[in-house]
């Protein structure tokens, strides 16, 4: 379900604004891992005009979906379902990333999982298979234009930009090498975009990539976790060829500076109760539950690292 809150002056009420019934699928061993089916929603940079919000899932076929709905007539807090207009989908039973968001360039960014599971080490390599796969990267996508008009489930242009237009690797893709990219965030002063991977067993990891950025940055997965070759599974190595580094990376870990898997934060720069963390990058540990923020120099290099919460955390 996709909710609004309406933060009335008297009553803060929760309105469902859509439906998608869809609940849990699971995946994995018996023992489990659940992933929610409903994963991100971003709103047009023209949505006050056009009422488009983008929404990412996956449904009980293991069909990755992102679909545009628009704002029902008459009632802004509520999407119209038939007004559903598929964008991109791509059948994936394990990491299917989580993060939408459009970029200061007015671009939709799409993270998306490898594929695997948190046994699988990416076996078949998608991570690093720019040229048959979509899974293990992030995308970069147009959805005001259609370079598809024969596809009816493929409505988005591919931006002249991106970094594999005309070379060679799917011109849809903006960055790879990641195993399972959950949650992104773009820094509103200075357009840098930030964003979390899930480690394999050893290693978690965040990333950024500045303003400007040409994209076809390579992260590693699956011969990199973290700052270090994957330890696990044999299939460990040093940094590709034009490979790039996390700006941060900690151990999976239940001790004093180490965590479970990485979720997201925010650049947050702010005065009052929270003046002393003023332009620091937050981030989230889903399971332990700790909340930490970065203080970082010219967004590449990390001065201080500094405990906020520890507590259950949302992704």
């Amino acid at each position: 379900k996709v909710v609004v809150l309406k933060l009335d002056h008297v009553l803060h009420r929760a309105v469902i604004a859509l439906d998608l019934a869809l609940g849990l699928r699971v995946i994995g061993s018996a023992s489990g891992m659940a992933h929610a089916s409903l994963a991100s929603i971003a709103f047009h940079p023209n949505y006050a005009s056009n009422g488009f919000v983008y929404v990412y899932y996956r449904d009980t076929t293991n069909l990755v979906r992102l679909v545009r709905y628009e704002e029902m007539l008459g009632d802004p807090s509520l999407a119209d379902p038939s007004s559903a207009v598929p964008v991109l989908s791509l059948f994936i039973t394990g990491h299917f990333g989580g993060w939408i968001g459009f970029g200061p360039d007015g671009y939709l960014y799409v993270q998306i999982g490898d594929g695997g599971d948190f046994m699988s080490h990416d076996a078949p390599g998608n991570g690093q298979g720019i040229t048959t796969e979509l899974k293990g990267n992030i995308l970069r996508i147009d959805v005001d234009g259609d370079d598809f008009p024969a596809d009816p489930l493929r409505n988005y242009a591919i931006p002249a930009t991106n970094p594999f237009v005309g070379f060679v690797g799917l011109d849809e893709i903006w960055a790879y090498g990641l195993r399972n990219p959950w949650r992104g965030s773009f820094d509103r002063l200075t357009g840098d975009y930030y964003f979390a991977d899930v480690g394999q067993d050893t290693r978690e990891e965040v990333d950024v990539e500045e303003a400007g950025s040409l994209g076809g940055r390579n992260y590693g997965w699956r011969l990199r976790e973290g700052l270090i070759a994957t330890p696990t599974g044999g299939i460990g190595g040093p940094q590709p060829p034009g490979g790039v580094d996390p700006i941060y990376d900690y151990v999976n870990g239940t001790g004093s500076s180490e965590g479970a898997s990485v979720t997201g934060g925010y650049v947050y720069r702010g005065s009052g109760r929270f003046a002393s963390i003023r332009a620091r990058r937050p981030r989230a540990t889903f399971s332990i539950g700790r909340v930490i923020s970065l203080r970082t120099l010219d967004r590449s290099t990390v001065l201080s690292v500094l405990e906020r919460m520890h507590a259950a955390v949302s992704t």
